[in-house]
């Protein structure tokens, strides 16, 4: 297939597979589900406390890099 531009994909999955569209995030296995993987893992069905939206996931990346600044300067 020459010519064809391969496009990139941005997120792991916990299965091991990339997505482009994840739902959310699962603290416990580090990475991504899609909306699929959410329904055969049933996260939302049994209220899981580990699944997190993705904009939660980018909030807390971003206060763990600025505590890990902070523990530089001391």
């Amino acid at each position: 297939m020459a010519g064809v531009i391969m496009e990139q994909w941005e997120y792991r999955c916990i299965d091991g597979n990339w997505t482009k569209r994840p739902a959310a995030y699962c603290t416990y296995y580090h990475g991504v589900l899609t909306e699929a993987l959410m329904k055969v893992h049933r996260c939302r069905k049994r209220e899981c406390r580990r699944l997190m939206t993705l904009e939660e996931a980018e909030q807390r990346a971003a206060e763990r890099e600025k505590q890990k600044e902070g523990e530089k300067d001391c």
